[in-house]
């Protein structure tokens, strides 16, 4: 300087992750004043935040699986955003559900879909009497298989939890369930 006087700032600069997106695993259509239990990718080093509008939230089953009762005929909505241990928040995940009537007959109807055997070594069959898309996903959210076979073999899989989801050939969800690979 013109003074003859140096000084040294130094700055020292960490910047800490932000979650990865990800998405709500449910039913996207159910009938007014229904329940239905919601996922998202199971991680031990994230909190989950969740809200939910026309509905209420009935059971924090853990951290990542929420049972939520419907509220009145329209517009349900589910929003969910994630903290890490830097205090780092995601982006917020968001589900629109569809709040139907429920004295009536629809084709989201899911008592006529079975899944079995659970838990399953081998072979999980499905049995839907309409035409259907199943998914399965690991609890971390990753699509690992889909197929429209009535008996898939998963022999391939590790031993663990997953998540099923059926669609309809309208590409709706009709039915969600978890099963145990022995």
């Amino acid at each position: 300087t013109t003074t003859e006087c140096d000084s040294i700032y130094e700055l020292q600069l960490v910047v800490n992750p932000k979650p990865y997106p990800f998405i709500i695993i449910g039913q996207d259509f159910v009938m007014e004043n229904g329940v239905g239990t919601y996922f998202v990718p199971e991680n031990p080093d994230l909190v989950y935040i969740w809200d939910v509008q026309n509905g209420n939230i009935i059971d924090q089953i853990s951290n990542s699986t929420a049972e939520i009762q419907w509220g009145t005929i329209g517009t349900g909505y589910i929003y969910v955003l994630s903290e890490n241990e830097f205090e780092c928040v995601s982006d917020t995940a968001i589900l629109v559900v569809t709040i139907g009537p429920s004295n009536i007959n629809t084709l989201f109807d899911n008592n006529y879909i079975s899944i079995y055997p659970n838990p399953v070594k081998n072979i999980i069959n499905v049995d839907c009497r309409k035409e259907f898309q199943m998914e399965i996903y690991s609890v971390l959210g990753e699509k690992i298989l889909e197929t429209n076979q009535t008996a898939t073999d998963i022999s391939d899989l590790k031993s663990g939890t997953y998540i099923v989801l059926i669609r309809n050939d309208e590409d709706k969800l009709i039915k969600i369930d978890k099963i145990v690979k022995e």
